[in-house]
């Protein structure tokens, strides 16, 4: 935009932040300072900052910006022990904060989940209980143990899925990756992920898949839902800092919102 700048002989430009891509970066400023074209910088530039954050992701990681969600009981569990999709999961998360969940889904391009989530609560993983558009669902399958007939396979929406090898489940709107389980698999999804430009993506679970996310630092939000009942045994919450969390009440739970550092820019 800058040769439109220049050609359109606007006297002064006001910039928030610059671009973070290190290619351009501070480049079109000094083409346009070069033209006699008074520029003025830094205006709001930590509100400038706050309001691209994903972006600054995108350009500095070269990987999606990364949001954690999960609901937990009052005595930190998600759900009671399970082995089967026919018994009951726990009732955390209330009407409302299930359909805050939902708009969630639809400000981001894709949504991730692990096997045993797959397995065991069978979700759409749509965003049926908002206006807008279903995320591309991503379920990592290493050893192939989803059924066809899950309902992540749905046409509702495309779905990735991580494995190590060819694929069994065939359909339209399916497309299997392979990467190696024995190297870092967090990097290795987020890289394709990116690749197949899907620039922001919300984990939901389980435990051991959000707890691989906080533990390697990969990650960039988080909201997380602490609900009234006790569950007094089952699956233990993923373990997160809430120091600096923004709180807001829904009924009777509340939600802690949680931003990471972005290390470059950021501080």
């Amino acid at each position: 935009c800058a040769e439109l700048i220049i050609e359109k002989k606007i006297p002064k430009v006001v910039i928030a932040v610059s671009d973070p891509n290190p290619k351009v970066s501070g480049k079109g400023i000094e083409k346009i300072q070069k033209s006699g074209i008074e520029v003025t910088t830094g205006i709001l530039q930590k509100e400038a900052e706050e309001l691209n954050r994903a972006f600054f992701v995108n350009q500095l990681y070269n990987r999606p910006y990364v949001i954690l969600k999960w609901a937990q009981s009052s005595d930190g569990f998600i759900d009671y022990r399970r082995s089967t999709a026919e018994e009951a999961p726990a009732q955390i998360s209330n009407d409302l904060t299930h359909s805050i969940v939902h708009r969630f889904r639809t400000h981001v391009q894709g949504i991730m989940v692990g096997t045993d989530t797959a397995l065991l609560d069978n979700p759409k993983l749509t965003a049926r209980k908002w206006f807008g558009n279903n995320p591309t669902r991503i379920v990592i399958d290493r050893e192939a143990k989803i059924p066809s007939n899950a309902a992540i396979f749905s046409e509702d929406s495309a779905v990735i899925v991580f494995t190590q090898s060819g694929y069994p489940v065939r359909k339209r709107n399916i497309k299997p990756i392979i990467i190696d389980f024995n190297r870092d698999t967090n990097r290795q999804i987020l890289k394709h992920l990116y690749a197949e430009k899907i620039y922001s993506v919300l984990v939901e679970g389980g435990t051991r898949l959000l707890s691989t996310f906080i533990d390697k630092n990969l990650w960039d939000e988080a909201y997380i839902e602490i609900a009234a009942t006790k569950l007094i045994s089952g699956v233990k919450a993923p373990e997160i800092s809430m120091d600096n969390a923004i709180t807001k009440k829904y009924l009777d739970s509340t939600q802690h919102h949680l931003k990471n550092k972005i290390t470059q820019n950021f501080l």
